[in-house]
């Protein structure tokens, strides 16, 4: 799971810190405080920024193919401060506004709990939006796929570049078959703005007071979360009320227990695979043992990801575990403080990190102005919009030059460059595996580190579920 449905994933904060002050003036000035209805003005060009890549005057705004000279209103779902904060979208349609004046655009931001819920039966409706956002795999965007509510990218990813923009590994998470069967392979159905994955946020300053450096293998990794025990800091503080974090105090483990092709398989039913199998078993017991150590912290079940980040943030933990989604409140706290990094795998042992694509647009097959809809999305996914998400503390799913001063942001590119290239470790969340997943899951891992279930038991009974699964 990618991120919390409702929750803080979906209230990302806009950074006003220092060391992203100079990035945020070179994405054209202070950000927008007026809503995206009412936003006016236009980005200044800004070759040579010194904060990021600089890019052609034409990357400062949208530049449609096809474009009409009709008044036209363009409908779309936004996903609700994950991808970018409402001043910084207001920002963004305003250029847009400003370059194509015929065009009106009305904008809804869900929440990501409201998009699991309700997006099929809307994207189903007579007139739906022109523009869907979704989440990927086969929990939401391949039943949206084979009910034949999605329209195919392709034609417009080679008109707009989009094949090139974006790693395949992005990309290849946003492919399906035509009857929304297979998984990774197929046509292009959405393009996300941002990428997320799981990592291990780190307190600087509490790491230095152990005497110790970043870990660099599995053992240094676990012999900090001793150390951090016996000086009383929590070692890997955790906030798992939500259900869902929960997941990724496993998949963390499994990421280095299980080869990528296996997980791989998994995800996307291209070879028979299984959650019960002995390296699932050891992830799981890894999971568990922390939990019976104390190393997620007192009261951690009852405790929101909140209440854990709040705990880091207060100089009370080591490490926090989780993904990128969390950032913005970190940033904001501590600032250079805090560092993104990997958790080290074992020597000639497997590696793999879970992230991916964000939340995703794509058409509806409905649409009745998808060429508009393809220019808007290619506006929100491109250069502009890039600075502006990593101005936010978010990253960028196209291929992105961070240049910047800030030794956080820059542990963030520099992890992601790590797992992605040229390793090509990023796998997928596990829940995009199956529709019956992501909630069993929850559940099943709640148990798991709370000793209430055995490894063995839990590798049995998520493979139960998995199993009553068929593309």
């Amino acid at each position: 799971m990618n991120r919390s449905p409702g929750g803080i994933g979906h209230r990302r904060m806009t950074v006003a810190v220092a060391f992203v002050a100079a990035l945020v003036t070179a994405c054209g000035g202070n950000q927008a405080t007026t809503s995206p209805t009412s936003a006016a003005g236009t980005p200044a060009a800004t070759a040579g920024a010194p904060t990021a890549a600089a890019t052609a005057t034409s990357d400062r705004e949208p530049n449609c193919q096809n474009m009409t000279t009709d008044a036209v209103t363009l409908n779309y779902w936004d996903d609700l401060n994950e991808n970018l904060s409402d001043a910084g979208v207001a920002k963004l349609d305003a250029a847009f506004k400003a370059k194509y004046p015929n065009v009106t655009l009305n904008r809804t931001a869900k929440t990501f709990s409201d998009i699991l819920t309700t997006e099929k039966l809307q994207a189903s409706a007579p007139t739906p939006p022109d523009i869907l956002i979704t989440n990927g795999g086969y929990a939401l965007l391949g039943p949206l796929v084979a009910a034949g509510l999605m329209k195919a990218l392709d034609d417009y990813a080679t008109a707009y570049g989009w094949d090139k923009r974006f790693p395949e590994g992005i990309n290849r998470q946003q492919r399906f078959s035509t009857d929304g069967k297979t998984y990774g392979t197929g046509s292009l159905y959405t393009v996300a703005p941002t990428a997320t994955y799981v990592g291990l946020f780190v307190h600087k300053a509490n790491l230095a007071s152990l005497g110790l450096s970043e870990p660099k293998t599995f053992a240094d990794f676990e012999a900090s979360l001793a150390a951090a025990k016996a000086k009383g800091l929590v070692p890997l503080v955790q906030g798992v009320s939500e259900g869902w974090p929960a997941i990724h105090m496993f998949t963390t483990f499994e990421n280095l227990k299980v080869p990528n092709d296996q997980l791989n398989n998994l995800v996307y039913h291209t070879a028979p695979a299984s959650f019960d199998t002995p390296e699932n078993v050891a992830a799981a017991a890894i999971a568990q043992d922390y939990g019976k150590k104390g190393y997620f912290g007192e009261g951690y079940l009852g405790k929101t990801a909140q209440a854990a980040i709040d705990e880091f943030n207060a100089g009370k933990a080591l490490y926090f575990l989780q993904g990128t989604y969390f950032s913005a409140p970190i940033v904001q706290a501590l600032g250079d403080g805090a560092e993104m990094i990997l958790v080290p795998g074992t020597e000639g042992g497997p590696f793999s990190v879970t992230g991916g694509p964000g939340t995703a647009f794509g058409i509806s097959s409905k649409s009745k102005i998808p060429d508009l809809a393809a220019c808007y999305i290619d506006w929100r996914t491109g250069q502009y919009a890039s600075e502006l998400y990593v101005a936010e503390g978010g990253l960028p799913a196209m291929n992105f030059t961070y240049t910047g001063t800030s030794t956080f942001t820059k542990s963030v590119f520099d992890a992601w460059a790590k797992a992605s290239s040229p390793n090509d470790a990023i796998v997928p969340y596990i829940d995009f595996a199956a529709t019956n997943l992501l909630d069993f899951m929850s559940s099943e891992s709640q148990q798991l580190v709370a000793g209430q279930i055995t490894p063995q038991q839990y590798a049995t009974d998520v493979q139960g579920q998995y199993a009553q699964f068929t593309p």
